[in-house]
């Protein structure tokens, strides 16, 4: 029994599903990945040539491309229309597969507006949402604290506490939150880490930390304080917790909304989606 026969795991594991080789690209990047992702989630056979055996050939890319006795498909990645003889390729392949893969929409939009009739997904290539994880937020206020109120402790105080999953990076003292003296020499460094630096002051002369902030690339959440209206920065109302804890929730929320644009691209949700493709093929070619 070939290898291509082997039970198939949970993804697959209906007995009618089809038996399906990939020729892969000799490639050790993203074109490998996609060869192995899907035959350890799928039990599909990987080799540099064909399988006369297999119910579909699949072509990881489409330059393996050569002609069989049963079903084939090829994932397409992208074209190279000033490269002549990719180009042609191209198109000669998408003539000649019984199924299209594509990575991205762009590519089957223009294949389909010249081949009306091509049998086509699209399929984007996946990441380890094991591994590929966001960081908390991390927010700093550098400088020191009087403890009269002046420099927004209560403030922080309150936000730290409704935003436990930040990451608060305090300095000086006087905060009311745990808090450390960096020595200056660090301070850049400490900038660089930031996705945001507070300013929670009611009143400043500068601030100066915001400046620096800024020189380095970091951006500054303030209330109109001091010089602030002279430098860019993400505004709430003085005094106001209300306000800052709006600002911070629209930051995690933009965070969020990165993480869950993609949340469909997983390796598992590729070989699902590829599961559901080639069976789907396999029935329509039996009727």
């Amino acid at each position: 029994m070939s290898k291509a026969r082997r039970s198939q795991n949970s993804i697959a594991s209906q007995p009618s599903y089809p038996v399906v080789h990939i020729k892969q690209q000799p490639d050790k990047w993203i074109l490998s990945d996609i060869a192995n992702q899907l035959s350890a989630k799928l039990g599909w056979s990987v080799g540099k040539t064909v399988d006369t055996h297999a119910d579909i050939n699949y072509f990881v890319n489409y330059h393996r491309y050569e002609e069989t006795s049963g079903l084939s498909a090829a994932f397409f990645t992208h074209r190279e229309h000033w490269y002549g003889r990719y180009e042609r390729m191209w198109w000669d392949v998408l003539e000649n597969v019984d199924l299209a893969v594509f990575q991205s929409e762009k590519y089957r939009s223009e294949a389909t507006d010249r081949i009306p009739k091509l049998n086509s997904v699209v399929i984007s290539p996946g990441f380890d949402s094991s591994k590929f994880t966001p960081k908390p937020l991390r927010i700093g206020v550098v400088g020191r604290s009087y403890g009269n109120g002046r420099k927004g402790e209560d403030l922080l105080i309150q936000v730290a506490t409704r935003f436990p999953g930040v990451d608060w990076v305090d300095t000086g003292g006087n905060w009311g939150v745990r808090s450390k003296r960096v020595r200056s020499r660090v301070l850049p460094a400490l900038y660089r880490s930031l996705d945001y630096l507070l300013i929670p002051s009611r009143t400043e002369g500068g601030p100066m930390p915001a400046i620096e902030a800024l020189a380095c690339g970091v951006p500054v959440i303030s209330a109109d304080v001091g010089w602030m209206q002279e430098l860019p920065h993400i505004e709430f109302e003085n005094g106001s917790v209300d306000s800052l804890h709006s600002v911070i929730a629209g930051l995690v929320k933009k965070r969020e909304l990165l993480v869950d644009s993609v949340a469909n691209r997983t390796w598992t949700e590729f070989a699902s989606l590829h599961a559901l493709a080639f069976a789907d093929l396999a029935r329509k070619s039996a009727l």
